[in-house]
C-alpha cells in the first residue's frame, strides 16, 4: 500500500477478510480471541476502504457488505476526498511502527518528551498525508471523468479551476497513476518466493488498471468506463448454490442422528436381553 501497489493491497486484504468471515464461527467459544480477530478485521477494513477509494475495483460481496454496514460514514467521507478522514483511517488501520534504533532513555528523561517513542508512527502518517495531498487532485479529476463519455478540455479545465496546460499535465499524471504493479509471482515454493517476499517488485510487471481509461483527441477527452456491472443472476445463482450446500449438510446431519438413534436402540435392546 505504501508502495502505491493498491491493487495488490486490495487483493490481499479482501482474501484475508473473506477467510475471516468464513472462519469467525469457529471462535464462538473464545470470546477474547473473537474480539481480537474482529478488531484486526476492522483495521484491515479501514485500509481496504482507503485502497478502494484510491483505485476502485471489484469487491467481494460479503466483504463489501460488512464494509458498508460498519464503515458507511467513513466510506462516504473518503469518497468526498476528505483528507482528514484519509489520515484518521490510516492511523486506525496501519501497524504500530517502531524505530530500529534503541531509544535514548536519558535524553527522554531530561526532556520529558513522552511523544518521542511515537515518532516513527508520526513519520509514516506524514508520508501518507503527503501522498494523499499529491493524489487528491487526480482523484477529483477521476470523479469528473466518470460523469462523461466525452468532454472538451476547456470545459473540464473550468471544472477543475486550472488552465488547459495544467489540465493536460494532470491527465498525464493520472494516466501514469493508472499503472499498478501487478505481481505475477510464481506460487511454486522455490527461491523466487523468497526473493519476492524480500522485494515485492521482483518479477512484477506494470499493467493498466482497467477501471477507467481515456484518451485525448485534439481538444476533446474521450472516456471509457470499463467496469462491468454485477449481474443479478450471478448473485441468485450463488445464493441457490449456498442453499443447496446447506440442505446437503442438514440431510447428512439428519442421517447421522437417525443412525445414532437406531444404534442406541439396538444396544439398549441387547442389554435388556
Amino acid at each position: 500500500m505504501m508502495m502505491r501497489s493498491y491493487q495488490n493491497a486490495v487483493s490481499t486484504l479482501q482474501s484475508t477478510l473473506s477467510y475471516k468471515s468464513r472462519a469467525i464461527g469457529l471462535l464462538s467459544q473464545r470470546a477474547d480471541l473473537k474480539e481480537y480477530v474482529n478488531k484486526q478485521a476492522d483495521q484491515m477494513m479501514s485500509l481496504l476502504a482507503i485502497c478502494l477509494t484510491m483505485i476502485p475495483t471489484s469487491d467481494d460481496y460479503n466483504v463489501d457488505l460488512d464494509r458498508r454496514e460498519k464503515f458507511v460514514e467513513t466510506v462516504n467521507r473518503l469518497q468526498q476526498l476528505d483528507e482528514t478522514e484519509f489520515a484518521s483511517s490510516f492511523d486506525l488501520g496501519c501497524p504500530k511502527f517502531v524505530s530500529p534504533e534503541t531509544p535514548y532513555y536519558a535524553k527522554l528523561s531530561l526532556t520529558m518528551d513522552s511523544i518521542s517513542p511515537l515518532e516513527p508512527q508520526r513519520q509514516q502518517i506524514d508520508l501518507f498525508k503527503t501522498e494523499i495531498a499529491q493524489q487528491i487532485e487526480l482523484l477529483r479529476l477521476r470523479s469528473y471523468l466518470k460523469l462523461y463519455t466525452n468532454i472538451s478540455a476547456s470545459k473540464l479545465a473550468n471544472f477543475m479551476n486550472v488552465s488547459e496546460p495544467a489540465l493536460h499535465m494532470q491527465l498525464m499524471a493520472y494516466k501514469y497513476r493508472l499503472k499498478q504493479a501487478m505481481n505475477q509471482i510464481d506460487t511454486v515454493g522455490d527461491v523466487n518466493d523468497i526473493q519476492a517476499s524480500i522485494n515485492p517488485d521482483f518479477n512484477s510487471s506494470h499493467q493498466m488498471h482497467p477501471h477507467l481509461d481515456f484518451y485525448v483527441d485534439g481538444s476533446t477527452i474521450y472516456v471509457a468506463d470499463t467496469i462491468v456491472d454485477r449481474r443479478f443472476s450471478e448473485f441468485f445463482i450463488l445464493q441457490v448454490e449456498q442453499l443447496q450446500q446447506l440442505n446437503k449438510t442438514l440431510d447428512t446431519l439428519e442421517r447421522r442422528i437417525h443412525e445414532a438413534n437406531v444404534q442406541e436402540t439396538i444396544d439398549t435392546n441387547q442389554l435388556q436381553y
